[in-house]
């Protein structure tokens, strides 16, 4: 074997190793695991992905009861309320794959009671739209997957709590036919057919107390991407991400610590 072929099989090799290290530093920014979504992008056909929804509202009412609603297993559009609520990331991978299904999820509501009296809350978990009026709040309390607390009036202890809890999506439709049923997945453009609802409500349980409360909320969604579009170029998509300005949020939730799920 010659030296000059020697010497060019060994920069064709060096020239390889570049060219992956770069692609994975520019993905390492984005990713939950950006070693996954690199092989998925370049061999797979569908990845599994978490993806993290935060808000912060002031449900502030002018009745006895109020609620907030969410759709978990919609990406699309987390708030059927306000419409259009994608979870950051999702247009990235939008370019990348045709179809989602959301399997489980998990959230976390920090509720903080700013009225001068109490306020019960109530977290319900249902495959049924509970509607924004509240009043199903009590009558559903008593569901195994739903949550409550009762907090103590503004200024004193007692008027903070945070509910916590992870939830795969058959289990609040109480079939596992879920997983598989093609209408609980949907384009990476819309919510599915059939979606399931997390609320939060609020009870004064006096008609002339009018209940304010912040949230901080915070949905983490397990995700399953498939479908993989066809790739022109790879270039293609190396610089729409890098073109993002701000850069793509997709990932936050490695920063943010470990993962909910696992």
């Amino acid at each position: 074997m010659s030296k000059n072929y020697q010497h060019k099989k060994k920069n064709n090799k060096h020239a390889d190793k570049k060219r992956r290290d770069h692609v994975i530093r520019v993905f390492s920014k984005y990713s939950v695991d950006h070693s996954r979504y690199v092989m998925a992008l370049l061999f797979g056909s569908e990845v599994d992905l978490i993806l993290k929804y935060p808000n912060a509202i002031t449900m502030a009412s002018a009745a006895q009861t109020i609620a907030v609603r969410f759709n978990p297993n919609g990406v699309y559009s987390f708030d059927p309320t306000l419409g259009s609520t994608a979870t950051p990331g999702l247009t990235v991978l939008s370019l990348l794959f045709y179809y989602y299904r959301v399997t489980q999820f998990k959230y976390s509501f920090r509720c903080v009671n700013l009225s001068a009296f109490p306020v019960s809350v109530y977290i319900l978990n249902s495959n049924t739209d509970p509607g924004v009026g509240g009043t199903q709040g009590y009558l559903q309390s008593s569901n195994p997957l739903s949550q409550k607390t009762l907090l103590a009036p503004a200024g004193g202890s007692g008027i903070e709590h945070t509910f916590t809890k992870t939830l795969k999506v058959s289990e609040v439709v109480g079939s596992i036919s879920v997983e598989t049923d093609d209408h609980f997945a949907a384009l990476v453009n819309a919510n599915p057919v059939n979606v399931v609802w997390t609320s939060i409500m609020l009870d004064s349980h006096v008609p002339a107390n009018h209940p304010t409360v912040f949230v901080e909320v915070t949905i983490w969604v397990d995700v399953r991407f498939y479908e993989r579009r066809e790739l022109v170029t790879l270039n293609r998509h190396l610089a729409y991400l890098n073109s993002v300005d701000p850069p793509c949020e997709f990932g936050k939730t490695k920063i943010d610590g470990p993962t909910p799920f696992f």
